[in-house]
């Protein structure tokens, strides 16, 4: 670009006046300048035209910008897919492999379930069994102890005791028995019917001991105990029992405490209970209330059958 070498005309019109040739001189020099002026405006001109707009270049570096991010954010989401992709592949392998070990788990409770069910059938099997035997156990106890209630109180069926006659100390309770007590109440007995006859523990402390008199055979105590209400009338405080076994005393102590129960006594051996009308024998290993509802079923089948 040319430099602005225009004259002032101002100052020239102020200077004296020249000659023509200096004003033809100068008006050349400004037409030079003005052409150079011309000049210069049209290389600007070029210049600017071939000048690209800021409108223009926003536009173009937004779109290089724009473009720039969506290939930047196409590689972020392909890493992160990726990253997404090995997150889950591996959470996969993990989840395979937790679920393969709680499969193999679970086979080795199901193997052990299946043993345990195995021992369980076993020991069923076995409790069975056990208690078959229980159940035959007792029944064959408790037909032994009935057996040997049965032999004891068998052994006692000739005894006699005798209740409240006081101690001497130096008594001889065969004698006490057979005359001071039997003949007072018309009872006869010789010496050869006593088989043994002596005090015994028992009863109340602040009562004598009971006498046991054992005698020859069954005959002989039927005809003592005929007289047993005459003694006991006699005033003096005597009695005389039979000689029960502690498991049938027992069995007469529970069946007074029954409800259903009127009476309850020994006989010959055995134990009876009177319930309403009907008269029962039991056994001390028998279930009241089962004995009780039994014969209760029977009385009313047997009217049933009458009517």
């Amino acid at each position: 670009m040319h430099k602005n070498t225009r004259a002032n005309p101002s100052k020239t019109d102020a200077a004296s006046p020249k000659s023509s040739k200096t004003k033809e001189s100068e008006k050349t020099g400004l037409e030079e300048n003005i052409s150079i002026i011309k000049s210069d405006l049209k290389d600007m001109k070029e210049t600017l035209v071939k000048t690209v707009k800021t409108e223009d270049v926003r536009v173009i570096v937004t779109e290089i910008v724009q473009q720039l991010l969506k290939e930047n954010n196409k590689e972020i989401d392909k890493a992160i897919e990726k990253k997404v992709q090995e997150k889950c592949a591996e959470l996969e392998s993990k989840h395979k492999q937790t679920v393969n070990g709680l499969n193999e788990k679970i086979d080795g409770l199901a193997l052990d379930v299946e043993s345990l069910q195995e021992q369980l059938n076993e020991c069923k099997k076995e409790m069975r069994g056990m208690h078959t035997k229980i159940n035959e156990n007792e029944r064959h106890a408790a037909i032994a102890v009935s057996s040997s209630n049965y032999n004891e109180q068998y052994s006692r069926k000739t005894n006699i005791k005798i209740y409240g006659v006081k101690e001497n100390q130096r008594e001889n309770t065969n004698e006490v028995a057979r005359e001071n007590i039997l003949k007072s109440a018309g009872v006869s007995v010789n010496e050869h019917d006593v088989v043994a006859c002596h005090r015994i523990p028992g009863g109340r402390r602040d009562q004598p001991r009971p006498i046991l008199l054992k005698l020859r055979n069954s005959e002989c105590k039927a005809q003592v105990m005929r007289k047993r209400a005459q003694v006991k009338r006699s005033g003096t405080g005597i009695r005389l029992a039979d000689d029960v076994t502690a498991a049938n005393s027992a069995l007469i102590n529970k069946l007074h405490d029954h409800p259903d129960i009127d009476s309850a006594w020994y006989f010959n051996g055995s134990v009876y209970g009177q319930c309403g009308e009907t008269c029962l024998k039991f056994d001390i290993i028998d279930d009241i209330n089962s004995k009780i509802c039994g014969k209760v079923r029977e009385r009313r089948s047997e009217k049933s059958g009458h009517d």
